[in-house]
C-alpha cells in the first residue's frame, strides 16, 4: 500500500509475561489487576509445586513469594537457576526472619517485604527489572 511504512514491532512495544507465585489470594488478585492493568500477561500458581511443574519458556519475570504450601520458595528458586532460568526472580516475603541475603545469594534479583509495600511498589520493581 503507497505511503504505508510497516514498523516490526519490538520487545519494547510486546506485552511481558509474569509468573505470579503466591498463595495468598487477596495480594495475587491486587498483583494481577494492577499489573494487567499496566499490559502485563500474568499467570498465577498458588505454591512451590505447581511453581516447579509451570513451564518457564515464555516468561520474563517472576515474583517469588519465599512462604508457599507444598516446596519453599527458595528451594523453588534454587531449582529455577540451577535449571538455567536467567531471567528476573524478584522475591516477595512478609517475614523479616526470612534471610534474604541467602535468597540474593542464591539467584534473587530482588526482593519485596510485602507488609512494607504500597501495591504500587510491585508495579515498581516490576518495571524496573523488565525497563
Amino acid at each position: 500500500m503507497k505511503g504505508f511504512e510497516f514498523f516490526p514491532l519490538t520487545d519494547n512495544y510486546m506485552s511481558k509475561n509474569i509468573l505470579l507465585v503466591e498463595d495468598d489470594s487477596l495480594l495475587s488478585e491486587m498483583y494481577t489487576m494492577i499489573l494487567q492493568d499496566e499490559g502485563f500477561n500474568v499467570s498465577h500458581v498458588r505454591d512451590g509445586r505447581a511453581a516447579l511443574l509451570r513451564t518457564l519458556d515464555d516468561i520474563d519475570l517472576v515474583l517469588l513469594d519465599i512462604r508457599i504450601p507444598e516446596i519453599d520458595g527458595l528451594e523453588v528458586l534454587r531449582f529455577y537457576r540451577e535449571h538455567g532460568f536467567k531471567r528476573p526472580i524478584i522475591v516477595l516475603t512478609n517475614s523479616p526472619q526470612v534471610n534474604l541475603t541467602q535468597a540474593l545469594e542464591m539467584g534473587a534479583d530482588g526482593f519485596m517485604i510485602k507488609s512494607h509495600s504500597d501495591i504500587n511498589d510491585v508495579l515498581n520493581v516490576v518495571q524496573k527489572h523488565l525497563a
